[in-house]
């Protein structure tokens, strides 16, 4: 269970909107799990647009490394509804 932190939302092993975007504007590399921390918090609905647009526009100023790509990666697939659908089909979008 996590514990609410009312400068950042909801905490886990020390994360927060706060330590997450102040490590990524500092130019340093974040932990599979802390990417996926915050990827929660956006697929929850969780997250406001602010730390959403911060988050990825850290990110993304200050490169993205496979490791917390494959963090943001995993957690989507857990969020993920899995259709069924008989036969072959293709996904055009």
């Amino acid at each position: 269970m996590s514990a609410v932190n009312p400068a950042g939302g909801n905490t886990a092993a020390g994360r927060s909107w706060p330590v997450v975007l102040n490590g990524l504007l500092e130019g340093r590399d974040q932990s599979a799990d802390d990417t996926a921390w915050a990827m929660d918090r956006i697929m929850s609905g969780e997250a406001t647009d602010a730390q959403i647009a911060g988050f990825a526009v850290a990110l993304r100023a200050k490169g993205e490394t496979v490791e917390e790509i494959s963090g943001l990666v995993r957690t989507m697939y857990e969020h993920a509804n899995v259709i069924e659908v008989p036969g072959d089909t293709v996904d055009i979008v």
